[in-house]
């Protein structure tokens, strides 16, 4: 879920992402987010906070190579150094157990070359 920062920027701008299609089930995804917002957009955030448009293109095919490992068990994933940094900073801020949790699995996960 993403975490609010500035409601009224996030509001007032449209939303931008990707759309990223499961080549097993042909389900197309939304990965969207929203300025004034930090991390990926819920699906009930949605409405709330993309009034003002959506950007979402078919998904690169880098995007598609690390959503598709992650579907498959996180196989050949890993995550950039710049968005584990940016995550564990995120979590650090967030006082709670379930950060504790959530920065023990980030830290099991391989960082890219």
């Amino acid at each position: 879920m993403g975490k609010v920062n500035d409601e009224e920027l996030a509001r007032s701008t449209p939303c931008h992402g990707y759309t990223y299609t499961n080549p097993k089930t042909k389900k197309d995804t939304l990965i969207l987010y929203s300025d004034g917002i930090k991390g990926i957009l819920k699906k009930d955030q949605i409405p709330e906070f993309c009034t003002e448009g959506i950007e979402a293109p078919p998904a690169t095919e880098r995007q598609k190579e690390r959503l598709g490992s992650l579907a498959d068990g996180g196989e050949g994933f890993c995550v950039d150094q710049e968005t584990f940094d940016t995550v564990m900073l995120a979590l650090d801020a967030l006082d709670s157990s379930d950060a504790v949790g959530a920065k023990e699995e980030l830290k099991k996960l391989p960082v890219c070359k």
